[in-house]
């Protein structure tokens, strides 16, 4: 029986921890008063990602995240040093923000 769970969890585990990415260096920063940090990664070729809503702020999260802290002082680092820094997010409905799930730094 508890192989037959193992397998089963092995299985469905790669559906919910699939997320697309998108890699850049962050161009825009922005954090409203209501806690929601809004900001944008522009790859080699000089765009963001074709999944997110066009415009200054395609990515968004809000600070009430449990990692929010340590999100903001990572697109704070990327932005001053100019690394690039990839982020796995949720495609939304149709011309709407990504919400995001991660952030690393990729060299």
């Amino acid at each position: 029986m508890k192989k037959l769970f193992f397998m089963i969890f092995l299985s469905i585990f790669p559906l919910c921890v699939q997320a697309d990415e998108f890699g850049g260096k962050v161009t825009n920063f922005y954090i409203n008063s209501s806690g929601t940090v809004y900001f944008k990664l522009v790859g080699t070729d000089g765009n963001s990602s074709d999944k997110c809503a066009a415009g200054l702020w395609p990515f968004s999260f809000h600070t009430d995240a449990k990692v929010s802290k340590e999100w903001i002082s990572m697109l704070l680092s990327a932005k001053a040093t100019g690394e690039k820094l990839v982020a796995g997010f949720t495609v939304p409905d149709s011309g709407q923000r990504c919400g995001i799930g991660y952030l690393y730094f990729r060299p």
